[in-house]
């Protein structure tokens, strides 16, 4: 492994004081659009207020808005700084397959050093890079211990996405390959790996070879999301994501060819909204069957959740954990989720689970006929939610992960 093997005694002094982390992705959005977004915003916020100086690096340049109520020490963008943090570059050796991979995520071998060179510069006890373009960068780090933010496995979010009877499907296999591939290639340079269930850690330790691999659970931002006083409409469902997002593309066409047609025959005037970014021509496709409207790019979709009788959550594919499920109880929503959709969640979410199309036509016909039971199932949603997936506890997690690796012989400190 990277850096020089300290004392035992100089370990245990750098793991009791303040850690001194340092958080690198590519690019990080305004609104937040992905599961990499909101999970590295949060935790670095949360780490903050616990008392972590954080200082966050990025590729490009930064929204003002993306950092917006971060209590961060410095915000850098590393392009084009290759040599303003030492005057002398250390050098890296990559592998002939590292430096294909590393070309193939556009990386400039500039940034790698300028990230290496910064960690040393601000004496970084760790180094966190996010999102799956992000591992190349700690080929780089000779200081810190060096974390992948992995969140979802994406080797198994390829194959959970392979159908038989559908070719087009079959592309993931390969995908899920070249992702494998990536994965250990670049795992010597992990020291350990975070992800957001246990799931998706097996699944990585197996596929990577990471030995050091964390469950953090998200969170939810519960200030954020919160009951709203808005009026119910009757009949109505709502489901909200990322609309060029393959795991979601797959669960509304499930939902919408197999559950919303005998809604409607019972409910006529039943409406069911998509909400969310980014939709292409398979999103737009969906929204033509009758009671459902598509609303791309929703500036806030707070109001627009509460005024629905029910959140719809069918998945049948993907992993990880569901911000959107952890958004929908926050706001105090009757929830209906297909098993999959449950993978990583902690204590017991109260929600209505339904498999078969004929279960999810009566969990959510039984939902619109009760409001009371739809109110208090919400109300126990938030109870649960703010109780079992709180951002402070996932930061908490992520700071015992990284001094559980300063004090092991051998981790550079």
């Amino acid at each position: 492994m990277a850096g020089t093997h300290a004392p035992d005694v100089d370990r245990t002094a750098e793991a009791e004081k303040a850690v001194r982390i340092l958080f690198y992705k590519s690019t990080l959005a305004w609104p937040r659009l992905s599961g990499d977004d909101v999970h590295t915003s949060q935790m670095m916020c949360a780490l903050a207020r616990l008392g972590a100086h954080v200082t966050f690096a990025t590729a490009g340049s930064l929204s003002s808005q993306a950092l917006s109520g971060i209590p961060i020490d410095a915000a850098i963008e590393l392009d084009g700084r290759d040599g303003d943090f030492d005057h002398v570059a250390t050098p890296i050796r990559l592998s002939a397959l590292e430096e294909r991979f590393q070309h193939y995520w556009g990386i400039p071998h500039g940034r790698i050093t300028a990230l290496g060179q910064l960690a040393n510069h601000i004496d970084a006890s760790a180094v966190v890079v996010a999102g799956l373009d992000a591992l190349p960068l700690l080929a780089g780090i000779r200081r810190g211990v060096r974390v992948w933010y992995a969140g979802d496995e994406w080797t198994w979010h390829h194959l959970s996405q392979v159908q038989m009877g559908n070719v087009t499907s079959w592309r993931h296999v390969t995908a899920a390959a070249v992702k494998g591939l990536y994965e250990r290639t670049y795992a010597p340079h992990v020291d350990r790996a975070w992800t957001v269930s246990d799931a998706d850690a097996r699944s990585l330790r197996w596929i990577s070879g990471i030995a050091h691999v964390d469950t953090i659970p998200n969170g939810v931002d519960a200030s954020a999301y919160t009951m709203c006083a808005q009026r119910e409409e009757p009949e109505t469902a709502i489901f909200w994501g990322r609309l060029d997002f393959g795991p979601n593309l797959q669960a509304l066409e499930w939902f919408i060819d197999h559950v919303w047609p005998c809604l409607r025959r019972t409910f006529p005037a039943a409406r069911f909204t998509i909400a969310g970014y980014h939709p292409g021509a398979a999103a737009h496709r969906l929204a033509k069957a009758d009671g459902i409207t598509m609303l791309a790019d929703v500036p806030d979709l707070r109001p627009l959740a509460s005024r629905h009788a029910v959140v719809v959550l069918p998945f049948v594919s993907g992993g990880g954990v569901k911000n959107k499920l952890l958004e929908a109880a926050a706001m105090g929503k009757a929830i209906v989720a297909s098993p999959r959709t449950l993978c990583g969640l902690q204590g017991e979410p109260p929600l209505c689970q339904a498999r078969t199309s004929q279960e999810w036509v009566d969990v959510v016909s039984s939902l619109w006929n009760d409001r009371e039971a739809r109110h208090d199932l919400g109300r126990r949603a938030r109870t649960w939610v703010t109780r079992e997936h709180t951002w402070p506890a996932a930061a908490r997690a992520a700071l015992d992960s990284i001094r559980r690796s300063i004090l092991q012989a051998g981790v550079p400190a």
